[in-house]
This record gives C-alpha cells, structure tokens and sequence, in this order.
C-alpha cells in the first residue's frame, strides 16, 4: 500500500505541471492575438488611415486674360544694301562692321579725282555763261543787242547750269552714304579694290524699332486688334522680357497654314538687343476682370465635358463646371463652383464621388 500510494502521488504531480505548463501557453498565445486585434481595431478608428492625400485650392476672383503664343526672330525695320553707282578704285573705308552711322554720312569713298575736275570745269562754265547772260539783258535793254541775242545768251546759262549739275551728281556716286541712321552691319570691299555699277559695297541696319512678326491660327485671331499689348520672352537672357503692341494686323489668311501675320515693333534704344534674336511671343487677346477662378490643373476633361472634384469636411465631390479663358496658370470658370470652393488640384486622378480625402500641403 505504501508503495502503490507513493506512485500515485508522483504521477499525479506530473499530470498537474503538464496541465499548468499547457495553460500558460495557451494564455500566453491569447494574449498575442488579443494584442494585434485591438492594434488593428486602433488603426482603423485611427481616421485617416484610407484617406487619399490631395492638393486644394480655393476658387477666387481674379482678372484674367486669355494669351495666343507664338514665336519669331526680331528683324531690323530698315535694311539697305549700298550698290556701287559708278566705276572706281576704292580709297577709304570710313565706317566698319557695328560701327554706328548718321544719315548721309559717307561709308566707301571711290578715287573722285577726274569727278572732281570735270565738276570744278562746269561750275567755271556755268559762271561765265551766267555773267554772259546778264550783260546781255544790260545791252538788250539799250538797244545794243537783239532779243534773240539775248534768248541764246540765256540757253547757253541754262546748259551750263545743267552740266554743272550732272558733273556734281556723277562727282556724288563716288561717295557711298548711309541713307539713314542705323549700323554697319556689312562691308564687302576693301581700299584698293574696284568697283563696277550694280556692286555691293556695304549694308546698313536701324535696330531701332526692331519689328517682331509671327502668325497665330486664323480661328484665334478674331479679339486681336493693333494695340494690343505683346510681351516678347527672350530664352537667350534670362529673366529678359520686353513689351510692345500689335502694330499691323494682315488683312489676308495664309492660305497653306491657315493662319494670320502680326507685326509688333519693339523699342530698342541703345541697340542693346540684335535683330536674329529668337522671341517667343505672348499677345493679350481678351482680359476678363473679377472672373471666379481656380488653378487650371484642377480641371479635369473627358471628350466634351469637364468637371473638378471639391472637398466638404474630408469628402470628395464631383462637380461639372463650364470653363472660360485662362492665362495658363489660372482658369475661368463661369458655372459651377462659388467663390471659396476648394478644389482639389493635385492627386483627383481616380477620385469617385464620395471619396475620403485628407488635404496635405
């Protein structure tokens, strides 16, 4: 009995660890799964945990206008090529290329000493048959000589002040002037060299106004009229914008491109800015004060109809709106939205109605 109760006690010592060694790990596996469901439970009640990050804008009154773009290369207004006028050797060079000129100045100078001669002849021809001519009308007037002496006396004056006249216009075509203010911009002769009739000797520039031509398509043309303001963008300096008017509208659409040419002139005092420059150009065609807008990237299209998604509380809204001009930055909007609704502009793509949102910087 003894040793039959003493094994009894041992093996039920044994089942009673088992049994507490099972409990403690089933308590301890609970207890795991009880911790990651209330986590869960925590995370989902956290808010905003689904909520999609958008962008918001508010729609605003602002002036805007509506800019055709286009871009050209900046012209000089007057261009001329200077041509020899007559046979010479060339003997001075007095203005070269970039060099600035007045109008009339003198440029090439030809050898003129022949010119010089035969003009120095007539000037002495005409003075003489002038002094003729009025002694003539002295001794007509006494009876000395007859009033057909006195008409060849007057025609021999008046072929002499002729010849006079073609000898100091031969004597000018040796003096290559600038027929208006401007700049040198070419000189294809050099001292020594001769010349013939029809030669190009020189080119002379006004880089005031430079002129800016450029087309916009014929269906946009309609608000443009001459004053218009032009702003031309430099990409060749930076932050460099200058601003001009429309100053000639063509009457006539260019039938290949269909599309119509603007002239605008640009002040440019100084010369500081050279014609070959490219420019893009921006013209204002229409300007709306006080418009509702919102920020042009908001608007969201599909075939012909357009709409935005607002934001009430942390809720998204679909909204069809009619959009009006815009700048590129800015959008009208002419039906729609009121002014102070916010309207998601970055993250609305695949946005449904009804959509939990939270707006981010």
């Amino acid at each position: 009995m003894h040793k039959f109760g003493r094994a009894a006690a041992m093996r039920f010592l044994a089942l009673l660890c088992l049994s507490l060694v099972f409990t403690g790990c089933q308590g301890k596996g609970g207890g795991a799964r009880g911790a990651t469901g209330a986590d869960s439970l925590s995370a989902r009640a956290g808010g905003n945990g689904d909520a999609i990050p958008v962008e918001v804008a508010e729609a605003a009154k602002r002036d805007v206008s509506l800019y055709l773009t286009a871009t050209s290369t900046l012209e000089a207004e007057r261009t001329a090529q200077l041509l020899a006028e007559t046979t010479g050797r060339v003997t001075a060079v007095h203005r070269e290329e970039g060099d600035g000129v007045a109008k009339g100045r003198v440029i090439i100078q030809l050898e003129n000493t022949q010119q010089k001669l035969d003009f120095q002849k007539a000037e002495i021809d005409m003075e003489v048959a002038e002094k003729e001519w009025r002694r003539a009308e002295e001794l007509e007037k006494k009876g000395i000589v007859s009033a057909k002496d006195l008409d060849e006396a007057r025609l021999r004056f008046e072929a002499a002040r002729h010849a006079k006249a073609r000898a100091e216009y031969e004597l000018s075509k040796t003096a290559i002037t600038a027929p208006f203010a401007g700049i040198v911009t070419e000189r294809n002769v050099n001292i020594g060299e001769t010349v013939t009739p029809g030669k190009a000797v020189a080119t002379v520039a006004d880089f005031d106004p430079l002129v800016a031509k450029f087309r916009v398509p014929e269906t946009e043309i309609g608000p443009v009229k001459v004053g218009q303001p032009v702003t031309l963008e430099i990409p060749s300096r930076q932050n460099n914008t200058q601003h001009a008017q429309v100053s000639l509208v063509s009457p006539v659409i260019d039938e290949g491109t269909g599309t119509v040419k603007l002239t605008a002139y640009l002040k440019n005092p100084g010369y500081g800015i050279k014609p070959g420059t490219f420019v893009r150009a921006r013209v204002v065609a229409a300007t709306h004060d006080s418009a509702l807008t919102i920020p042009k990237r908001a608007l969201v299209s599909e075939d012909d109809s357009h709409y935005v998604f607002t934001v009430a509380s942390d809720t998204t809204r679909k909204v069809a709106v009619t959009p009006g001009i815009t700048d590129g930055q800015y959008l009208e909007i002419l039906s729609g939205l009121s002014a102070g609704d916010r309207v998601i502009t970055v993250g609305q793509g695949g946005l449904k109605p009804g959509d939990k949102v939270r707006v981010v910087k």
